[in-house]
């Protein structure tokens, strides 16, 4: 595991932020994310081919049209952060241990978004950039999306301007 990930995991076993808002005499749920505790983390299964596009635990897949592109191989780990109440999985992959590149290994981790179709969208390039950005979202449900071709959902959209509004910041993507 890279620094930052084993530093988390020694602090605390997992986190959640989840924050509502309240309209006229109902809570509407705004946030709900998630990085889920070490044993519920689950590793996602490479196979060459799927069954049910549904299942996150068998994916074949690459993604050539990121500039950080990545390919589902055999040399890679990847475990679920969040299942983002089933719209899509963010995911924290990592180098198997007895992988090397360019003769040394690679500890470091990124994290990706895989969407419903089973694409893979980058989203950073450390598990502590993940959060930061988490944070600077202010965990809006399906946030991930601003950084995807797809783009922000329209309930999302309305609340990240509700946002700026209330608060006086603005999300810029």
């Amino acid at each position: 595991l890279s620094n930052d990930v084993k530093l988390f995991y020694t602090m605390c076993n997992g986190f959640q932020l989840k924050w509502s808002y309240k309209l006229i005499d109902t809570s509407v749920p705004v946030s709900d994310c998630r990085i889920n505790s070490v044993e519920n983390l689950k590793k996602l299964t490479i196979s060459s081919k799927y069954n049910n596009c549904f299942d996150p635990s068998e994916i074949y897949l690459s993604c050539n049209d990121h500039k950080n592109s990545l390919k589902f191989t055999d040399h890679k780990l990847f475990f679920e952060l969040d299942s983002c109440e089933g719209y899509s999985k963010v995911c924290l992959v990592f180098n198997k241990p007895n992988y090397k590149i360019n003769n040394h290994f690679e500890p470091q981790c990124s994290v990706w978004l895989v969407d419903r179709s089973l694409s893979l969208h980058y989203l950073t390039d450390s598990f502590t950039s993940y959060m930061a950005l988490m944070m600077s979202h202010c965990a809006i449900k399906q946030w991930q999306y601003a950084f995807t071709e797809i783009g922000l959902p329209p309930q999302t959209r309305v609340w990240d301007v509700f946002i700026s509004l209330t608060f006086g910041f603005y999300f810029k993507y």
